[in-house]
């Protein structure tokens, strides 16, 4: 993880990834008001507005609320922590949502 002087650094970094197409990303539910879902890790082959369906492994396919959830995406060094709110929206509509809140914090400063 980043030290706190990199901070900015990373939310910028964070907020370009989440720009993207998540289909097709490796994702992991950290936490999950749902106890079976916790820990699950595999590939997001669909999105909605409210939830990711991720192929595991082992389990198939899980489809998992993004509201109360916590999701990692990537490997190794790359693993970007994200709540599930920040991504509560349509995936068409996320650049615009994500583009508004980075306007908002840097007018904050």
């Amino acid at each position: 993880m980043p030290s706190p002087s990199t901070g900015s650094k990373q939310l910028r970094h964070e907020s370009v990834f989440l720009l993207g197409e998540l289909v097709g990303e490796k994702i992991r539910v950290v936490s999950s008001g749902c106890r079976s879902l916790q820990g699950i890790e595999g590939t997001i082959v669909d999105e909605t507005l409210g939830t990711f369906v991720i192929a595991t492994a082992a389990r198939g396919r899980k489809r998992v609320s993004k509201k109360g959830s916590v999701f990692e995406f990537g490997a190794g060094a790359r693993v970007q922590r994200v709540p599930g709110e920040l991504l509560y929206c349509r995936p068409e509509e996320r650049t615009k949502k994500l583009f508004q809140t980075l306007q908002k914090k840097r007018k904050s400063r």
